[in-house]
C-alpha cells in the first residue's frame, strides 16, 4: 500500500492504472469462478457415477446371495484380468509378426507373378501367340475338342479373364488367387485356425 501511495505521488500511478487493475482483477475472478463451476459439476459427474456404482454393487450382490458386509477377494480377480490382458498383447504381437510374415510373402508372390508375366508375354510375342493363349497352356488348362467354349474376353486388358463355359470353370489371373490366398490366410491367422 505504502508503495502505491509513493508511485501515486510520484504521478507514477493514478486513476487509469487503477481501473485497469480493477479489470484485470475481475477477469482472473470470472475465470476462477468459471474454473471453480467445471469442478463442482465434475465433483457432482464422479458423485452421480459412484451412486450408480454402489447400486449396481448391491444389486449384484443381493442376486448372487452375498451380504453386504461380507468382504470379497479381488486380488485373484485382479491377477487373473491382468494374466489375460497380458495374453491377449502376446497373441496381438504373435498375430500381427504373423500378417507382416504374410504380407511380405505377398509382396513376394506379386513380383514373381509380374517377373512370370513379362517373360510369358515376350516368349509369346516371339511366337507371335496371344498372352491369354500362353498363359492358357503355360498354366496346363486344357479342355479337350467340342467342348471348348470361351467367353469373357475384354480386349482392353493385357490380363483376361477366360470362362471355360461347358466344364463351369472360371478362371482368373493369378494375381487374384494370389491376393485370395494371402487374405484367407491372414483370416486364419486372425481367428486362430492357422497356427504358426
Amino acid at each position: 500500500m505504502a508503495d502505491l501511495l509513493r508511485r501515486y505521488e510520484a504521478g507514477e500511478y493514478g486513476l487509469a492504472e487503477a481501473i485497469s487493475e480493477l479489470k484485470a482483477a475481475r477477469a482472473e475472478l470470472a475465470a476462477r469462478e468459471r474454473q471453480l463451476e467445471e469442478v463442482c459439476r465434475a465433483a457432482s459427474r464422479a458423485e452421480m457415477a459412484v451412486n450408480e456404482t454402489v447400486a449396481e454393487n448391491e444389486f449384484l450382490r443381493r442376486k448372487l446371495n452375498i451380504a453386504p458386509e461380507e468382504q470379497i477377494d479381488l486380488d485373484g480377480f485382479k491377477r487373473q484380468k491382468m494374466a489375460q490382458q497380458e495374453e491377449e498383447r502376446s497373441l496381438n504381437l504373435v498375430l500381427q509378426k504373423e500378417i507382416e510374415a504374410l504380407e511380405d510373402e505377398r509382396l513376394a508372390l506379386k513380383r514373381q507373378l509380374r517377373t512370370l508375366a513379362r517373360k510369358t508375354g515376350n516368349e509369346a510375342g516371339t511366337r507371335g501367340e496371344f498372352v491369354d493363349d500362353a498363359l492358357i497352356s503355360g498354366w496346363g488348362i486344357s479342355c479337350p475338342e467340342g467342348e471348348e467354349n470361351l467367353a469373357g474376353f475384354n480386349q482392353s486388358n493385357a490380363m483376361r479373364e477366360v470362362v471355360l463355359i461347358q466344364g463351369g470353370l472360371q478362371f482368373r489371373p493369378r494375381i487374384d488367387l494370389i491376393n485370395t490366398l494371402s487374405k484367407s490366410r491372414t483370416a486364419a491367422v486372425q481367428d486362430g485356425s492357422l497356427t504358426l
